[in-house]
C-alpha cells in the first residue's frame, strides 16, 4: 500500500458506465453496497430476477468475510492482530489473510520495493507531520524506512511473522484482489456478463451488456480530463498523486509515498493499468505513480498482459500501444489533453 488514506473516499474519479441494454437479452440486476471503505457496484445479467438478487447477496457477504480478515482499520481483524505481534513468533493466520500477504510479497519483489504492503511506518510518519505542521527530519525518515520491507515477511505454513515494529496494510491492492476472488464466484456460477466497480479505481468486466462490444468506464482526473475505455473480460484499476495532498508548513505533499526514499513522490499524475487479474491491475497502477516515464514504461512492456494510461498533471497523456483509450475530452470543453 502506498497511499496516504485520509478519508475512506479513494482518488475522485468520475465514472459512467454507459452499457446498451436490450431487454429480451436477459435480466439486469445491479446494486451498491458499502464495502472497504467505499461503495461496490455490481451489474450483472442473468436469466431471472431473483437468481440475480441472491447472487448480490452471496457477492457483498463474501467481501464482507473477506475485508473483516485483511482490513486494518478495524482492531479485531486478523491482519491488526498481525500487526500488533510484529518482532514476536509467528502466529496463524487465516487463508485470505495468507493468500494477500503472499501477493505483497512478490509485488516487492517484482516491483523492487516501489510496491510495498509494509510500508504503513512511513504512512504513519507523513501522517503525523501532517498533523504537527513540521516536515519529518532525516534521521526520522530512516527510522521510519528501516521498519519497511516486505521481503522480511515471514511465511512458514499456515503462519505469517512480521519484523519488529513492521506493520502491513492492503489499501493498494485489496480492491483489486478482492475483485479477483468475485470473478471467481461468479466464473462458477456461469455468470459471462457482469461489471464490478470499486469505488470508481478497479474494476473487473466480463462477457458485455447485450448489443455492446463491452463495458464502458470513463475515467477522469482532477483537472477534468476524461477518457473512455471499454473493457471486456479484464480488469481496470486507475491511481493518481494529484490530490489527496499532505499540506505541511504552507507545502503541499503528494499523499503517494516511495518507500525507497521514504518521501512523498514530487510528480503528479493519473495512471491507469488494465490486466487480466484485479490486483495485478491495482499493484502497478500504484508503482507508475513512482516509477519515471521512462522506467514504467519498460517494466509494463516486460509483463505480458499488461497496458497502461498515464495522463500529467501538465495535460500530456500517453499510454502503450494495446491500451485502447477510445476518447479523451475536458469535462470544461477545452478540449483533449
Amino acid at each position: 500500500m502506498l497511499h496516504v488514506r485520509f478519508a475512506a473516499c479513494g482518488a475522485s474519479l468520475l465514472v459512467c458506465v454507459l452499457g446498451c441494454v436490450h431487454p429480451a437479452a436477459s435480466t439486469r440486476v445491479s446494486d451498491g453496497r458499502q464495502a472497504m471503505g467505499t461503495i461496490l457496484e455490481i451489474t450483472l445479467y442473468v436469466a431471472e430476477a431473483e437468481q440475480g438478487r441472491l447472487l448480490l447477496d452471496r457477492l457483498y457477504n463474501r467481501v464482507a468475510a473477506l475485508e473483516a480478515e485483511i482490513t486494518t482499520w478495524n482492531e479485531a481483524s486478523a491482519a491488526s492482530r498481525l500487526n500488533a505481534a510484529a518482532g514476536t513468533e509467528p502466529v496463524a493466520v487465516p487463508p485470505a489473510l495468507r493468500a494477500l500477504l503472499t501477493v505483497g510479497v512478490q509485488a516487492a519483489l517484482e516491483t523492487e520495493g516501489v510496491f510495498d504492503v509494509s510500508v504503513g511506518p512511513l504512512i504513519a510518519l507523513w501522517r503525523q507531520a501532517g498533523e504537527r505542521g513540521r516536515i519529518p527530519t532525516a534521521s526520522e525518515i530512516d527510522a521510519a524506512r528501516r521498519r519497511v520491507g516486505a521481503e522480511r515477511i515471514a511465511l512458514v505454513g499456515n503462519s505469517a511473522a512480521l519484523a519488529p515494529e513492521m506493520t502491513i496494510s492492503f489499501d493498494g491492492v485489496a480492491k483489486g484482489w478482492a475483485l479477483d476472488r468475485l470473478g471467481e464466484m461468479l466464473e462458477n456460477e456461469g455468470i459471462e456478463r457482469v461489471l464490478l466497480d470499486f469505488g470508481g479505481s478497479s474494476w473487473l468486466a466480463r462477457g458485455a451488456p447485450p448489443n455492446a462490444a463491452g463495458w464502458r468506464v470513463l475515467i477522469a482526473d482532477q483537472a477534468g480530463r476524461r477518457s473512455l475505455i471499454v473493457l471486456r473480460d479484464e480488469s481496470l484499476s486507475v491511481s493518481e498523486s494529484l490530490g489527496q495532498n499532505i499540506e505541511i508548513d504552507g507545502r503541499s505533499f503528494s499523499h503517494v509515498i516511495d518507500p525507497r526514499s521514504g518521501w512523498p513522490v514530487e510528480t503528479r499524475r493519473l495512471t491507469a493499468v488494465r490486466s487480466p487479474l484485479g490486483a495485478e491491475a491495482e499493484i502497478w497502477s500504484t508503482a507508475l505513480l513512482i516509477f519515471s516515464e521512462e522506467e514504467g514504461r519498460r517494466r509494463i512492456d516486460e509483463h505480458e498482459g499488461l497496458e497502461a494510461l498515464w495522463i500529467e498533471a501538465d495535460g500530456r497523456a500517453h499510454h502503450t500501444e494495446g491500451f485502447a483509450v477510445e476518447w479523451a475530452v475536458d469535462l470544461h470543453g477545452s478540449g483533449g489533453p
